[in-house]
């Protein structure tokens, strides 16, 4: 990571310096030649030659004042001297131009690897540092989620045990007393019904363990390339009359079929929890349809019951435990279905999703799972 932001920064600050480099060089060496182009066009050398003889013959004219004109005639003939000299210089200026300019660009190129370097090892030092407390901040918010789970599953356990516990408590302490004041015949009468309600209530408590027990033991999914269809033609012919006669479930295959990477047994089981939750939901009396489309990297089931509607309370905690719509919802629903399907889903790098559909038309679930290549 650093090495890309270095080069990045180096990038731009090149980016920013050469170009204005260049510009000043090419100014400079535009420069020199309209200095060159000025002293050619004005021919000054010609008329150095012409100021030359000009001055010889002078001096002829005037042997007396000879000195004086050899004096002028020197200082003339330094001037053009120079004038040589920077003519002939030209192309040692033009070199020096072109070695300044790969010289500064050069430099300036070490000068922004250097620079960038040590922004680039600022900027990542600030960013582990930052990434570091959002680490830890992530970690304790982990941990408090985990103890807030584990408050709420304590409290749940808590609510749904006490229900079935306070009636077995209650027979438990009135067996003492119904036998020490009823006689043998009335004791034996009322011995049974003491037995029922405490076996039923014990039923409850096993209900409830053994939903935490699945939930808790979900086994990984065993992955193979499947038909939808197949799995959805077994499913109808298995389950399709085991909901009772008010119940009418069809699973639509007349569309193309696709294939994903699946648990045949764990799918199955999420379809059956769907539709266990739409009969006991609407009293055993509910129209359940099945049906699939696809895309290239996934396929949608939707399964849609004629039901009541979820309430709108209760959708955003539809897939957590303990939140149930059946009715007669009682101490042996631990409302863990949708739990366990949504689970089974993501176990398969899908999702399970409750879908947005008007009041009149019932309830309608989403599974998605990737197709198979």
């Amino acid at each position: 990571m650093i090495r890309g932001i270095w080069l990045r920064i180096t990038f731009l600050l090149a980016l920013a310096i050469i170009p204005a480099t260049l510009l000043q060089l090419k100014l400079q060496k535009d420069s020199v030649a309209i200095m060159y182009e000025l002293f050619e066009s004005s021919d000054i050398r010609v008329a150095l030659d012409q100021y030359l003889e000009q001055i010889r013959e002078i001096a002829q004219e005037n042997p007396e004042k000879e000195a004086f004109y050899r004096a002028k005639f020197g200082q003339v003939s330094l001037v053009k001297r120079a004038l040589e000299s920077f003519f002939m210089a030209r192309n040692s200026i033009d070199e020096h131009l072109r070695f300044q300019m790969i010289l500064i660009i050069v430099v300036t190129l070490i000068t922004s690897l250097l620079g960038s370097l040590l922004i680039s090892r600022g900027i990542i030092r600030q960013v582990k540092s930052l990434m570091d407390e959002r680490e830890k901040s992530n970690a304790k918010l982990r941990d408090l989620n985990v103890l807030k789970n584990w408050q709420g599953v304590a409290r749940m356990l808590v609510h749904e045990l006490r229900a079935p516990l306070t009636p077995i408590k209650l027979i438990a302490t009135d067996l003492e007393r119904k036998f020490q004041t009823l006689s043998t015949e009335e004791f034996s009468n009322y011995l049974p019904d003491a037995q029922r309600l405490m076996n039923e209530q014990i039923q409850s408590i096993e209900s409830m363990i053994t939903g935490f027990t699945e939930f808790g033991r979900l086994p990984a999914p065993v992955l193979e390339r499947t038909s939808i269809q197949k799995i959805l033609g077994d499913f109808d012919a298995t389950y399709g009359l085991s909901f009772g006669e008010r119940v009418h479930l069809q699973a639509d295959l007349s569309g193309v079929d696709a294939f994903a990477h699946l648990d045949p047994k764990l799918i199955r089981d999420l379809l059956f929890n769907l539709c266990k939750n739409a009969v006991e939901a609407n009293s055993g009396k509910t129209n359940i349809t099945i049906k699939t489309t696809s895309t290239d990297t996934a396929i949608f089931i939707r399964i849609q019951n004629t039901g009541a509607a979820i309430p709108e309370s209760i959708r955003s905690q539809l897939f957590e435990p303990y939140a149930s719509t059946k009715l007669g919802a009682d101490s042996k629903n631990m409302g863990l279905g949708l739990t366990i399907s949504r689970k089974i889903a993501l176990d398969h790098g899908g999702d399970l999703t409750l879908l947005d559909l008007p009041s009149d038309c019932g309830v309608a679930f989403q599974l998605e799972i990737p197709s198979a290549k």
